[in-house]
Formats: C-alpha cells, sequence, structure tokens
C-alpha cells in the first residue's frame, strides 16, 4: 500500500515493549518512542473483529491489547481521515479524526533516520491530528 499525497507514514519498525494505562490515555511504550493514545480508538484484528476503546470512560475489553506486547510495528500512517498503527499480526491500532482537540494522539521519539528526515527541527512530538 503506496502512501498518497494526502497521506503521511511514520516509520516506527520497533517491537512494542509494554502497553501503559494512565487516566485518560493508553500508552503503546517501544525502546525508543511511545504512541499515546488520548481519545477514542478501535483494535481492528487480524479477523476483521472490532474493538473501541475510550480511555477516559474506561470503556474496551484490555485482554485484547495485551497479545499486541512484542509484536513488530512497521509503521504509523496518517491522513486528514483517520491514523493507524499496524503491526505485524495483522492488528491494527485506528484511530478516527473526531476533530474534538488537535492531541487525541500524540507520538513522540523514533530516532530513526526516516523519522528524523521528517522532524529536521529536532521536534520529538507528532500529535494527530494538529500537526497532520
Amino acid at each position: 500500500m503506496g502512501a498518497t499525497e494526502n497521506e503521511r507514514t511514520e516509520p516506527i519498525e520497533e517491537n512494542l515493549v509494554m502497553i501503559e494505562l494512565e487516566l485518560g490515555a493508553i500508552n503503546f511504550r517501544y525502546m525508543n518512542g511511545t504512541v499515546v493514545m488520548n481519545g477514542e480508538f478501535a483494535l481492528i484484528g487480524s479477523n476483521e473483529h472490532t474493538e473501541v476503546f475510550e480511555p477516559w470512560e474506561k470503556r474496551g475489553n484490555l485482554n485484547l491489547l495485551w497479545p499486541l506486547v512484542n509484536v513488530f510495528s512497521p509503521r504509523i500512517v496518517m491522513n486528514a481521515v483517520r491514523l493507524r498503527l499496524f503491526f505485524d499480526s495483522g492488528h491494527v491500532v485506528e484511530c478516527k479524526n473526531a476533530n474534538r482537540f488537535p492531541e487525541q494522539v500524540n507520538i513522540w521519539g523514533f530516532e530513526s533516520p526516516e523519522f528524523k528526515k521528517m522532524h529536521p527541527d529536532g521536534t520529538a512530538l507528532t500529535r494527530y491530528p494538529g500537526d497532520f
């Protein structure tokens, strides 16, 4: 799947190390960065089953997230409609752009050369949809 003009891909290329729960956020932690879900998102399984999570409302079956630990994530793909975090297991974490606030998802870090090329100012944070 190639990127379109209105689509941006940011490489992760790491295994997920841990999932951390906070009040109002679920953090997907990698060795070199973190993807923070600050609002509603869906986990789409390899069998097309979809589970919706809402950190503030404590909605969603967390048992479905734990198997993602130690699974390789090649990339994040975002456009004006949605952000998708891909896993080699066939799972996709998807956050639809609700246009409610600029930081539905925060992407911190990731020191790959590709990420640095996209952030020449040294910024370690991408906000979705705010910076899209």
